[in-house]
């Protein structure tokens, strides 16, 4: 709606301007980041309550004479390598620390978004104080056109009886000395309605123009109004309950004591858990790379002949690669 009134050169209202100044104050940007920052801050600081993983993969390769990753002894070939982990931690006990800070973050989360109300608080006191000053100089300039209204019929009239020979001409020149003075008051007051316009475009955030015009307001009748029904105790009581400025600097102080909590809370020990697990793989390190020794082994004797029955059995640290049943397995 605001766009649609500046589109067509409509005077502004003090609603309009107000919420214009709400759109395109950077103050009010600005906080309201704020307050997504402590909110992020604020479910960050939840999340420590429960564990942590984390997962590494690494990949390598190696050319010329270097040592194997794996077993520690000299390759003369190129080879890859690669490493991979999991590894999980869970602090159990920090001496109410991560409470504490999670309370803290909930005060500053509060204190934050109590400061885009009084940010924008103050921005609508000082559009409307800007406002009023328009009005006001406006009116003021008004005055001064009427004041020199009067002064010229005064003159025209004194300009009469001068001629006539009523008047000497003191008065004549008097009159045109205080019609040139009338000329500077409203020269002064159209100045100071120009400059109260940019301080109130200014504190809406609006480009300069020419072209901007306030709505005229009907002021009330002072003397038809009611007297304000609380006493001056009870307003400045009812503004610390719900005044956003006060309710934030408490918000501040309860943050502050919190942080002192927390600190405190070093003095304990911490008790936390955490678990590892790790892997890797290197292409010059073989599974299956020693030769086959055999041996002799007696398994049985022949009923009735007395003849032994043996085989031969391979006996290795590692199994070669090419042996019978690895084969077997590859096919």
């Amino acid at each position: 709606m605001v766009e649609d009134v500046h589109a067509q050169n409509n005077p502004w209202t003090l609603d309009q301007c107000v919420e214009y100044a709400y759109e395109n104050n950077i103050s009010i940007r600005q906080s309201g980041l704020e307050v997504r920052n402590s909110q992020n801050t604020y479910t960050q600081s939840q999340w420590e309550r429960g564990p942590s993983l984390d997962a590494n993969i690494s990949q390598g390769w190696s050319f010329g004479r270097t040592v194997d990753p794996f077993s520690n002894q000299f390759v003369s070939q190129s080879f890859n390598f690669s490493n991979s982990s999991l590894v999980l931690s869970w602090t159990l006990f920090s001496g109410g620390q991560i409470r504490n800070n999670i309370q803290r973050n909930g005060y500053n989360l509060s204190a934050s978004e109590l400061n885009v109300e009084q940010i924008k608080y103050d921005v609508a006191l000082n559009v409307a104080t800007a406002y009023l000053n328009v009005l006001l100089n406006q009116e003021l300039l008004n005055v001064a056109i009427k004041q020199r209204e009067a002064t010229q019929e005064q003159l025209d009239r004194t300009q009469k009886l001068f001629d006539a020979g009523s008047v000497a001409i003191n008065q004549v020149v008097d009159l045109q000395a205080q019609r040139a003075n009338d000329e500077l008051n409203i020269v002064n007051a159209e100045n100071q309605v120009l400059l109260s316009k940019l301080n109130l475009m200014q504190v809406m955030n609006f480009p300069a123009t020419d072209d901007f015009e306030l709505a005229t307001t009907a002021l009330p009748d002072l003397d038809q109004a009611e007297s304000y029904p609380q006493t001056p105790a009870e307003v400045y009581a009812s503004a610390e309950q719900t005044w956003a400025g006060i309710k934030r600097t408490e918000m501040s102080i309860r943050s502050s004591e919190a942080a002192v909590e927390s600190a405190q809370g070093r003095r304990y020990p911490t008790l936390s858990f955490s678990a590892n697990l790790s892997s890797g793989y290197s292409s010059a390190r073989t599974l299956f790379d020693q030769s086959i020794s055999s041996q002799t082994q007696v398994i049985g004797v022949v009923d009735g002949t007395g003849q032994t029955v043996s085989t031969t059995v391979p006996v290795v640290a590692r199994t070669p690669r090419d042996y019978p049943l690895f084969a077997t397995i590859r096919r």
